[in-house]
């Protein structure tokens, strides 16, 4: 038997860091060489919380589609990475990837517009 739970997001006013879409990313600095999910094998992954279903367990899913068992194969897993504590991470390279709940990272790339320093990926290799 499914269980089915509703999902409802509301944004009121301008400026909120909703979205209008429900899911996590995964996020890694523009100069990295990480595009791929097979890339963040032996890496430093910043998560908040494994309960969390947009800043956790969406993405997750992606790496278990693609054959990755991040909790057996990352370098590190960093528990209580906040989005803020995250970018900071990522940035001076104590992390080399961090999850974040959707909205969050959008509201940082529009920050960072003239230079950007995160990019988030589709899991896909580059192409060559």
């Amino acid at each position: 038997e499914t269980l089915w739970t509703p999902v409802l997001t509301q944004c009121t006013g301008t400026g909120s860091e909703c979205s209008e879409e429900l899911g996590g990313v995964v996020y890694v600095r523009a100069d990295s060489d990480i595009y791929s999910f097979e890339d963040l094998r032996d890496k430093k992954i910043g998560i908040y919380k494994t309960s969390y279903f947009e800043g956790f367990q969406v993405p997750y899913r992606e790496f278990l589609n693609s054959g990755i068992s991040l909790f057996a194969e990352a370098k590190l897993i960093q528990g209580r990475t906040t989005s803020v504590s995250g970018y900071q991470a990522v940035i001076n390279g104590d992390l080399d990837a961090a999850f974040v709940k959707s909205g969050r990272l959008e509201v940082k790339l529009k920050e960072e517009a003239e230079n950007p320093i995160f990019r988030s990926f589709t899991g896909k290799k580059k192409k060559k």
